[in-house]
């Protein structure tokens, strides 16, 4: 590692390659008194490799300490196996910690579930059992209880509907021509990168900035939006504009929805129910997010529960921040910013220098697969070229959290 100058009283960087993960740590700001930096140590003398022998070791015990919270983190959940639930740590690539994929066997899982119900029935008839059944709502409660996301592989059966969700036309026929949607309008990307769609942000309390890759959020007709929301920059045109259907409340604004995605969404009372309840009237139960073109969401968190499916498309890949790390390398100030951040890990401003330190959990979906996003887990979403329908459940956090 390298240390910088121990004598102007700056804070010490060390890297460190941590396997396939690349991780790197800060070790705690080093200071010294006045006396020392008028007469700093010469390289070699005892005060001096002192200096240098106490931040080894305050990183060496940091080390510790983040190996023994990462393993006290994988208990059985990350390893367990079942007739109907496989589940294994995954790493789509270079990551601050993996997220775990679960795959099930939904056939299995009902022959489970039955089981389940039989020994119930034996207990309540004072029957002594000694097999225990673990299912996808306990394994799903564990993930949850630790506030640790995953991913359901293949949890939403779209192609049940025979690919109804990927013809604009049943869309526009069950959603109504002239319902009114909000509609997010952002700038299209000018050199082949994804559209940002992004909200302006305040400079302090007191000012507000408005950045121009900040988008506008407009009213308009369904019909209007499907003739046009293709007619970006990217694909083989000149439009200025980039249109982006989001948070589309289901219940109120698109109820011609709800069949469908009740037809193709994962198992309710096995999935959602384990999540959490569904929140109160004033927040949006269901939400449709729908697009075309690259575009990638600003960093923030939300404030419940979250469950994305993808019903259509390509992908969708979700770069998350967890709490911890979220606190030290994001620049958090929800005074200011509300639950958005203003710094960006990937290419960190001079501003915001501690953010490249912020290491990511990427996962991407796949039509039918569903992600956990637990509350306050600061994220980015970007999505592929292809046309792109996701559905979001919403659900409140134990508050607890």
């Amino acid at each position: 590692g390298t240390l910088t100058d121990l004598t102007g009283g700056r804070r010490i960087l060390v890297r460190v390659a941590m396997g396939s993960n690349n991780k790197r740590h800060v070790a705690p700001a080093s200071t010294i008194t006045p006396s020392a930096a008028e007469n700093p140590p010469a390289i070699g003398s005892t005060s001096y490799l002192l200096a240098v022998l106490a931040a080894l070791l305050g990183f060496f015990f940091s080390q510790l300490q983040q190996l023994y919270i990462e393993l006290n983190s994988l208990d059985d959940t990350h390893t367990s196996t079942t007739d109907a639930v496989q589940s294994h740590t995954a790493f789509d690539g270079p990551s601050g910690r993996g997220v775990a994929s679960i795959v099930v066997n939904w056939e299995a899982e009902r022959r489970l579930q039955k089981k389940q119900q039989e020994q119930e029935q034996e207990q309540n008839n004072h029957e002594p059992t000694d097999e225990t059944v673990e299912n996808i709502s306990s394994i799903v409660k564990k993930y949850v209880d630790r506030n640790e996301p995953f991913v359901c592989r293949r949890c939403m059966m779209p192609e049940s509907l025979g690919g109804w969700w990927d013809v604009d036309a049943n869309l526009l026929e069950a959603i109504g021509a002239d319902t009114v949607m909000p509609i997010r309008v952002a700038e299209s990307s000018t050199n082949r990168n994804p559209t940002q769609f992004q909200r302006s942000a305040k400079s302090d309390a007191k000012h507000q900035t408005t950045d121009k890759s900040a988008y506008q959020e407009k009213n308009m007709t369904s019909s209007d939006f499907f003739s046009q929301y293709k007619n970006h920059r990217g694909l083989d045109n000149d439009d200025d504009e980039h249109w982006y259907a989001a948070q589309v409340d289901v219940v109120t604004t698109l109820p011609g929805l709800l069949k469908y995605i009740a037809s193709s969404a994962a198992p309710k009372h096995q999935l959602m129910e384990a999540v959490g309840p569904t929140p109160s009237t004033s927040r949006h139960p269901v939400t449709l997010y729908f697009g075309a073109g690259e575009r990638t969401t600003q960093l923030h968190y939300d404030s419940l529960e979250n469950v994305v499916c993808l019903a259509s498309g390509g992908t969708k890949t979700f770069a998350l921040y967890d709490p911890v790390s979220s606190s030290k390398y994001l620049y958090i100030d929800r005074s200011v910013h509300g639950n958005f951040s203003p710094s960006n890990p990937t290419t960190p401003s001079p501003n915001h220098p501690m953010a490249k330190f912020a290491l990511p959990s990427i996962v991407t979906l796949s039509v039918g697969d569903c992600l956990y996003l637990p509350v306050y887990w600061y994220h980015t979403v970007t999505s592929s070229d292809e046309r792109t329908i996701s559905i979001n459940w919403w659900r409140s956090p134990n508050t607890q959290k």
